[in-house]
């Protein structure tokens, strides 16, 4: 895409009831025109970590009046660098890009290297990072990597059509690829792991989502069968429901709820339907035409829910467009979606989930989802953020009209903020 404006970063932060205040704090140290594709804010609320088509990592301190001071550049992806993520325990920070490599980079104690240097652009450090580890990901590109909850493995979604789980301890006698699944039959463009450390999901363009179970309760592996559930065609019963929704009322970012156990079509009721009363199955998932190079899913932090993106549930009947959403999976049954989030005009491409678990509001109102606590997540289009609740069907608040170019990816920090 073309990038018109100096590619740019904006750092909003929420107060604690639905007024909203922020700043567009522009980040346009990532060279002239190259965007920056991925960050992420690490354990200490003020350190950010970006990424992007001038194939360097850069860290950012954020001070609490939204001020940006750069602090570091770290140097070693050949192409871009698609993803970057802080390890849980807030100790390393992993990256991936075209080149296929993964690479895991520490904070040094060392002062930053003044002299010698082989590029301008580390001139400026003022804390250096080193790189612990090197993990051959993809001869063909990684666009994804999720950390293990006690940030012992990482997981990898490339371009190869792979999902890989790779060993991220440190002086780890094992090897370093502990297993590869190539159930994908196109390029896996976000992986999520499962905060309870059960599960690991997939997203791919070719247009299924899979959620692999952990096959061994040893902390010291994690081995997944063979066998996953695989999400890609929307049970018959829920393609009604959401149906009879779109047309009683225009699409919009709206939470749509959808009750009832199982899929219809396998029901004997469903088998004494005529055969021309039943649906063309629909596809979940938009196709490899999507504008978007990723799919970032997110698990919510207490593992109930999946949220999954680059969603559609069939066409609009008037402009034949794809009609664009965000699938809400129950950990209790990963097979079929409990809700969707339709997202206008554009599909969405990234779900980040708050990192806290919040207090219901006394509003005389059951909640949306039947919790005892409410979470907070944000769902990135292409042109705009959503921030919803599980408490409520609404969006706490739209963020549009600022990004110069299209959003690939978000992230909130440690503390909710």
């Amino acid at each position: 895409p073309e990038y018109t404006r100096s590619p740019s970063f904006f750092f909003c932060r929420a107060l604690q009831h639905t007024v909203m205040k922020f700043k567009t704090c522009c980040i346009n140290w990532h060279m002239a025109r190259a965007p920056i594709l991925t960050l992420d804010l690490g354990h200490e609320p003020s350190r950010l970590a970006t990424g992007g088509g001038d194939n360097f990592i850069r860290i950012w301190k954020i001070s609490e009046n939204g001020d940006v001071e750069f602090l570091s550049a770290l140097k070693q992806h050949t192409q871009p660098v698609n993803c970057v993520r802080f390890s849980p325990d807030g100790n390393k920070l992993c990256s991936a890009g075209d080149d296929g490599a993964i690479i895991l980079w520490q904070l040094d104690e060392l002062p930053p290297q003044t002299t010698g240097l082989v590029d301008d652009d580390l001139a400026d450090n003022k804390e250096r990072w080193k790189p612990l580890r090197t993990f051959a990901g993809s001869t063909k590109g990684v666009y994804s990597i999720s950390w293990s909850p006690q940030s012992h493995y990482i997981i990898s979604g490339a371009l190869d059509n792979s999902v890989t789980i790779w060993d991220a301890r440190v002086g780890s006698s094992t090897r370093d690829k502990v297993e590869e699944l190539n159930d994908h039959r196109h390029f896996v463009q976000g992986v999520s792991w499962d905060p309870l450390n059960q599960f690991i999901a997939s997203l791919s363009s070719d247009q299924s989502c899979l959620v692999y179970k952990r096959a061994t309760q040893q902390q010291t592996r994690s081995t997944f069968g063979k066998g996953h559930i695989t999400i890609k065609v929307l049970p018959q019963n829920l393609w009604e429901a959401y149906s009879k929704h779109s047309k009683e009322k225009e699409p919009e970012e709206e939470v749509v709820l959808v009750e009832g156990e199982g899929n219809a079509a396998n029901t004997e009721e469903e088998g004494e339907k005529k055969e021309n009363d039943k649906v063309a199955p629909i596809k979940m998932f938009l196709d490899e035409n999507v504008n978007t190079f990723f799919r970032r899913l997110d698990w919510s932090p207490d593992g109930n829910l999946l949220f999954v993106p680059c969603g559609s549930f069939g066409k609009d009947p008037v402009t034949r467009l794809p009609q664009y959403t965000t699938y809400v999976m129950s950990r209790a049954k990963l097979n079929q979606p409990i809700a969707h989030i339709p997202t206008k005009g554009k599909p969405s491409v990234v779900v980040r989930t708050n990192p806290l678990l919040y207090k219901l509001k006394e509003t005389g109102q059951s909640p949306l989802f039947d919790l005892p606590y409410r979470m907070i997540y944000a769902i990135g289009t292409t042109d705009s953020v959503c921030l919803y609740s599980t408490e409520s069907m609404k969006p706490i608040a739209i963020l549009e009209d600022i990004h110069y170019a299209a959003i690939s990816d978000l992230s909130w920090s440690k503390d909710g903020k």
